[in-house]
């Protein structure tokens, strides 16, 4: 909780977990006045927020159940005042409607803007439709996205928009607090503004990708060919902020001439260049003689200090202490796999280990600190999956991650979100990765260093730890994990 504690001088950030007590100090001074707080109970910590801050972070867990509460001791005295509260997990996702909005003939509709509050960890997505009736019938448009605030929204006589709602964890939710359409002064008479226009030839020298964007929703067109009389369009009617079209059939390694045009709902119409300018040029790429882009590819050359991974399709990095990309259908001969009981296998196929009900670990003798394991895993939604680094013996069924030491990426005693793990066999350290990691496939590493361990995901420093690991690893386990590379 948060509380003014015994003396009422200053904020705290407080938990009590039935034995230990752990009274941190906010520091600012908060009384009097009126601030949006937060607490996110995790499974092993408690974080404080105020007015969207991070002001204390407790490594602890709570046994049992709690609830939300508000207290005032002292009658007669200063009081607590509470706005309002809300107790999550939030849902996920969620979809507000407007009402129709009928601007009358002819349409007043000027520019839609909005004001949102989205913590971290969520998302908020504004989206736009229109037509010429007051109530939605077939003659309206698609909703179209509205990629930032004050965009254009010149609309036909009706309009309605809708916003799209996203929380990661459901720990933090987005708000939508207000949404305005300006009103134009008379009938829409400006045309779109084209910005943003690229041209991106493909690498097979056969295409080339035309985007742009509007101020406004617009349809779209472009005008392309081998000289600058053009000759040959391309259309959508769609009403949209951002446009895009692939031109096929191009021949590699010419110069090809483009011009793209939009119009809004009013018929007002823009060009990109405008004439008399001439239009936009670029160069089809060359045809491709050799490409070295697969595993195999890489593979028929000479490797010296440097070995062949296949992700996605192959790469070369430089020769890693342990490689194991599990191809073929047996796991590499420097790994083992061990059932945690009856019925619990370690299979390899399509390049992928997929592991229930078993522990796979490297094989001989362990490492010592200095080491960086890099893995690409997908962890499901329950509990006790781990991947790391662990002690103990390659082939005890009850060791690698149940003795110390470890340093591990992990779903944890609930399976609700995944957490950065160490124990040197002294202390536990459980930290919650903010983000919600779990059903989908990430590139994690972990950078085991001799006085701390660092703990990233898809590149991403998300936590590190100050400790010393005082033995050797070995490697990795799950109860029900699937691993892309190692």
């Amino acid at each position: 909780m948060f509380s003014t504690g015994a003396d009422g001088t200053q904020l705290l950030a407080r938990t009590w977990d039935g034995g230990a007590m752990n009274d941190q100090p906010i520091a600012g001074n908060l009384l009097g006045t009126p601030h949006r707080y937060r607490i996110d109970w995790n499974t092993s910590s408690v974080d404080f927020y105020v007015d969207g801050g991070l002001v204390s972070s407790h490594s602890v867990t709570i046994p049992g159940t709690m609830r939300p509460a508000f207290s005032d001791l002292n009658a007669g005295g200063a009081r607590l005042t509470v706005d309002w509260a809300h107790l999550g997990p939030y849902a996920n996702s969620g979809t507000f409607e407007s009402r129709v909005l009928d601007g009358g003939t002819p349409p007043s509709w000027g520019a839609m803007s909005w004001t949102a509050n989205t913590p971290t960890g969520t998302g908020l997505a504004m989206s736009v439709r229109s037509g010429g009736t007051p109530t939605p019938d077939g003659s309206w448009s698609a909703y179209a996205p509205c990629p930032s605030a004050a965009r254009s929204s010149r609309a036909r006589r009706g309009t309605q928009y809708r916003a799209d709602l996203t929380s990661n964890g459901g720990l933090a939710t987005p708000a939508l607090e207000d949404l305005t359409f300006s009103c134009s002064s008379g009938p829409d008479v400006t045309p779109p503004t084209i910005s943003n226009l690229q041209v991106v030839p493909a690498p097979n020298g056969n295409e080339a990708t035309v985007s742009w964007n509007t101020n406004e929703l617009a349809d779209s067109r472009v005008d392309y060919g081998t000289t600058p009389a053009l000759g040959t369009v391309l259309t959508n009617a769609v009403f949209a902020p951002t446009h895009s079209f692939t031109l096929s059939g191009l021949l590699p390694g010419l110069t090809y001439y483009v011009r793209v045009t939009s119009a809004d709902a009013a018929t007002n119409t823009t060009s990109a260049p405008a004439p008399p300018a001439a239009p936009l040029s670029f160069v089809t790429l060359p045809p491709v003689c050799f490409m070295d882009d697969t595993d195999l590819d890489f593979a028929a050359g000479t490797l010296t200090g440097t070995s062949v991974m296949r992700l996605e399709d192959g790469e070369v990095i430089l020769a890693p202490a342990l490689l194991a990309g599990f191809e073929g259908s047996d796991l590499p001969a420097t790994f083992g796999g061990f059932p945690w009981s009856a019925g619990g296998t370690s299979t390899v196929a399509n390049g992928v280990l997929t592991i229930d009900g078993s522990r796979v670990n490297s094989l001989g003798t362990g490492f010592l600190a200095g080491r960086s394991l890099e893995f690409i895993a997908t962890f499901a939604v329950t509990p006790f999956q781990h991947a790391g680094f662990g002690g103990g013996n390659d082939a005890a069924p009850d060791e690698i991650f149940n003795t110390p030491p470890w340093a591990m990426f992990s779903t944890g005693s609930t399976g609700a979100g995944l957490l950065a793990r160490t124990w040197d066999g002294g202390a536990f350290n459980d930290q919650v990765v903010a983000g919600n990691y779990l059903g989908t496939p990430h590139r994690y590493r972990i950078d085991w260093n001799t006085n701390g361990v660092d703990f990233y995901v898809d590149g991403g420093l998300v936590s590190s730890q100050t400790v010393t690991i005082p033995a050797r690893c070995a490697r990795r386990r799950a109860t029900s994990i699937s691993a892309d590379r190692c």
